[in-house]
């Protein structure tokens, strides 16, 4: 059986970091984000390009019937436990993740949310907006994905939360 661990929470909450040190802690096991993945597959495939400038830059998520497969791929080649980095974001993400998993050798053993304020997520922005360069971090478009991806993943927290596997902690 294979654990997997998710981590969510909004832009610059710590994800990145804290998934660091998550996959050490567990012996160094990958962690897949699907950011990462998208923004990978838009740089070769034109589909991903058209789908990240049409949802991406407008803060939204991708339609699972495009993004899910990358995670699958990622899921799929794993040995061994793993973590999920930002995915699944919204109850749609949900529904498609928890049939895919359904009968196969994968098991939720946690989801951690990571929380932060919007005033602390302005100073993080401020510290990394040159060393981050991407073409989705002005401000606006920041907080315009965390408002959209807040309101997702509101479905999502209480989900897991039923489910007895969610852990909230304070990412500040």
């Amino acid at each position: 059986m294979k654990n997997i661990y998710v981590l969510i929470g909004p832009p610059l909450s710590g994800k990145e970091t804290q998934g660091g040190l998550l996959e050490l802690s567990l012996g160094g096991i990958p962690r897949f984000s699907m950011g990462h993945l998208i923004r990978e597959a838009r740089k070769t495939d034109p589909l991903f390009e058209k789908a990240y400038q049409d949802y991406s830059m407008q803060g939204k998520h991708l339609p699972n019937d495009i993004k899910f497969p990358l995670m699958v791929q990622k899921m799929e080649e794993a040995q061994a436990d793993f973590i999920l980095d930002n995915f699944p974001g919204s109850s749609e993400d949900v529904s498609y993740f928890e049939k895919y998993i359904e009968g196969k050798p994968y098991k939720i053993h946690s989801v951690i949310s990571i929380n932060i304020s919007e005033d602390e997520m302005r100073k993080r922005f401020e510290i990394a907006k040159e060393k981050r360069g991407r073409a989705d971090d002005t401000f606006e478009i920041v907080h315009e994905r965390r408002e959209i991806q807040d309101r997702d993943r509101e479905a999502v927290l209480k989900h897991y939360r039923d489910s007895g596997v969610l852990s909230e902690i304070d990412g500040e």
